[in-house]
């Protein structure tokens, strides 16, 4: 029995070769994503003298990693934080604790409704690490940029941060290189 399993398998591979491998679809592939704006960043780093944030740009979310380099919280103000998508269009956005709390429990009608997100501080000297994803979420996914745009997309996310007592907004411009 074993024999022809093993001779099975190989005559599969054998079709497979002489008559290739059409409507096998692979998955896409990564794309390569800077960092436009405020200061152009290939490495989707960006450092001032109160901060610096790392990003990684993925299909369905953006993660990140906030450093606080004052010697005062900074907080992450989530409900006035927008992302606007290849298309121009403008989405609230829901963080990992949002998404994690509410998109199991959500019917495809509450996901209308923006939630409250409680600003997330950062104390002095630390570091948070976290994603934006735009929401409605869960039920209806919202893709960061949809591969039909993939080269080319330009995405921009607006991230109020309070530091010192100060509202300071950064406008962080991404673009898919290839």
């Amino acid at each position: 029995m074993l024999r022809n399993i093993h001779l099975s398998f190989t005559l599969l591979l054998l079709s497979l070769t002489i008559i290739g491998c059409e409507g096998i679809e692979k998955a896409p592939s990564e794309h390569t994503v800077k960092l436009t704006k405020p200061s152009p960043s290939d490495w989707l780093v960006f450092s001032v003298d109160n901060i610096q944030i790392r990003f990684t740009v993925l299909r369905e979310k953006i993660d990140f990693t906030l450093w606080n380099k004052t010697q005062g919280p900074v907080a992450i103000i989530w409900d006035e934080t927008i992302f606007r998508d290849p298309e121009g269009a403008t989405h609230w956005v829901i963080n990992s604790k949002e998404d994690r709390d509410t998109v199991p429990t959500k019917t495809a009608q509450a996901t209308t409704t923006h939630p409250h997100i409680d600003p997330a501080v950062v104390p002095a000297g630390s570091s948070y690490s976290d994603y934006f994803k735009p929401f409605p979420s869960g039920f209806q996914e919202i893709p960061i940029y949809p591969f039909k745009y993939a080269e080319g997309s330009r995405m921009q996310l607006s991230l109020p941060l309070e530091i010192n007592g100060q509202i300071k907004v950064y406008t962080f411009g991404f673009e898919v290189m290839e």
